[in-house]
């Protein structure tokens, strides 16, 4: 079916020693994709969860998720993500890639959650319940492939636990919230 497990590993992971001082209405994401070739799919797939939900009028951010602002960066040609994660100023990290790329990246500096530790049941029900397919194609012009899915699962999964802690300062809550799935 959606062979997460597969295939490509989305990784929510939450920067620990490199969050920007505690902010109550916004926070930023650094999406990194293992394969370059994926990092428009999974920025699509990640920006359209940022659109389903909270949204108001004259919005200056990339959408919302957990009822706050959301800023997305991606690495532009010849930058380097781990560059751009040590410069500090992100509140969380999506990979999508192997997860031994967040190992490689990151060590032991943060909390790693994998898609793929989720059920494809989950995953399925997130892509399902908001009918992401045709929703991805209306939006983009094009069919949602793996790591569009993927990106938006890793926003989906973000999203769920900053509801569930209510914010991005308390960063124990957080990575109990995104390790229950």
């Amino acid at each position: 079916m959606l062979q997460f497990r597969k295939y490509i590993v989305v990784l929510a992971v939450l920067v620990l020693n490199l969050a920007p001082a505690a902010r109550a209405h916004d926070f930023s994401v650094l999406l990194v994709s293992s394969e370059p070739t994926d990092s428009r799919a999974v920025y699509d797939g990640f920006r359209l969860a940022t659109k389903e939900r909270d949204g108001h009028d004259n919005e200056t951010s990339d959408g919302h998720l957990g009822g706050l602002d959301v800023r997305i960066t991606q690495p532009g040609p010849g930058e380097f993500a781990l560059d751009l994660a040590r410069s500090g100023g992100f509140d969380f990290v999506a990979i999508a890639g192997a997860a031994a790329l967040a190992e490689v990246f990151w060590g032991g500096d943060v909390v790693v959650v994998p898609v793929a530790e989720i059920s494809d049941a989950l995953a399925a029900e997130f892509l399902r319940s908001s009918d992401f397919d045709a929703r991805f194609r209306r939006d983009t012009g094009y069919a949602a492939n793996l790591p569009a899915r993927s990106g938006y699962v890793a926003a989906r999964l973000i999203d769920r636990a900053v509801r569930r802690v209510g914010g991005v300062n308390d960063r124990a809550a957080l990575r109990a919230a995104l390790s229950r799935n």
